[in-house]
């Protein structure tokens, strides 16, 4: 019986996962009080604070309020170059994706656009600058979860149903929570390290080249089992809400 495809979820990382590094913590290196901003990020990876202080904290240190200064930054950016082809793949075989950021909507849309990519879904925080100051808007957080500005795990489970099967493709710290509600996990970096620690199940990969394969490899084989695992862990958010 041949796999369908309409079935499958995709949910996918932005930074340093789709764009190769890093943007939203390159833009406050390069603009922000340099010692500061390497205290904030040594508070938030020792988990002295949640992401979203990280973010109010980090934009206090911004040293410009030149928006077009910041935007020809941040859209130098590139992103995998296998992005695109593993896009055209998922679309083509009518799987919907998704991106689920814990960065900024207005370096995502930029950089989507630059790749002609401005259809693609996705979700993220928002940053603005009003004229005078800079303005954030964490409007898909988590009021009981406040670890990460952007609580992925809540979009995995509203996008996606108890019968598909899901597949999360990540690097880095706001990716272990809702890599652990997905079927297939693709890691690398600090997730792969999360996965490793905690026993969960995943595919290493450099670029979407490496995820393209096995994908295709999985439908073509129809190898795609839902697991156990993950299938508790939504059951028990369910009962607890």
């Amino acid at each position: 019986m041949p796999v369908d495809t309409a079935k499958i979820k995709v949910f996918i990382d932005f930074d340093g996962t789709i764009a190769v590094k890093d943007v939203g913590a390159s833009l406050f290196i390069e603009y922000g009080e340099e010692n500061r901003v390497n205290e904030i990020i040594s508070l938030y990876r020792n988990g002295e604070i949640n992401a979203r202080e990280t973010w109010f904290e980090l934009i206090k240190t911004l040293r410009t309020n030149d928006l077009s200064e910041i935007m020809n930054f941040t859209g130098s950016f590139d992103l995998d170059p296998y992005f695109e082809d593993f896009a055209r793949f998922l679309t083509q075989n009518e799987i919907e994706f998704f991106i689920l950021s814990d960065g900024f909507s207005f370096y995502i849309e930029q950089l989507l656009k630059k790749y002609n990519l401005e259809n693609v879904n996705y979700f993220s925080n928002q940053l603005n600058f009003n004229g005078v100051n800079w303005e954030v808007n964490f409007s898909l957080t988590d009021e009981e979860c406040q670890k990460c500005a952007h609580c992925k795990r809540n979009r995995v489970l509203d996008l996606s149903g108890d019968d598909e099967y899901t597949i999360y493709i990540g690097n880095g710290g706001s990716d272990f929570c809702p890599a652990e509600f997905c079927d297939s996990v693709f890691a690398k970096d600090q997730l792969a390290r999360h996965c490793e620690k905690n026993g969960i199940d995943y595919h290493p990969f450099k670029n979407f080249s490496d995820v393209k394969k096995v994908v295709e490899s999985l439908i073509n084989r129809n190898r795609l089992r839902k697991k156990h695992r993950p299938a508790i862990k939504r059951k028990q958010v369910y009962q607890s809400g």
